[in-house]
């Protein structure tokens, strides 16, 4: 069985693009019932970014840029509510008080 992830999907999206030829080649020598596919949201790969970042530095503070440019308004208050939504729920009381 073969999985694929949204990464798997980005590249069968760009036929283009680096690897999509091998991944292709790789899924026509199966049968559709040997392939199932996982959709990740972009909210749950930024915890799980998050969340490697804070493990492997130990650090108990982000400061996060969510405005780039000519980046909208609008499309800058998005990000941030789904940051403070989906995002930082995640890490509610994670973090280690100062001594």
């Amino acid at each position: 069985m073969v999985v694929l992830d949204t990464d798997h999907m980005s590249l069968l999206e760009r036929s283009g693009a680096q690897g999509s030829a091998t991944l292709r080649a790789r899924l026509a020598t199966l049968q559709p019932a040997e392939v199932v596919t996982t959709i990740i949201s972009y909210e749950e790969q930024v915890r799980g970014w998050m969340a490697e970042l804070l493990e492997v530095s130990g650090c108990n503070y982000v400061i996060c840029a969510f405005a780039w440019g000519t980046f909208p308004y609008e499309q800058t208050l998005r990000s941030l509510r789904l940051f403070a939504e989906e995002v930082m729920p995640a890490f509610a009381g994670s973090a280690t008080p100062l001594a």
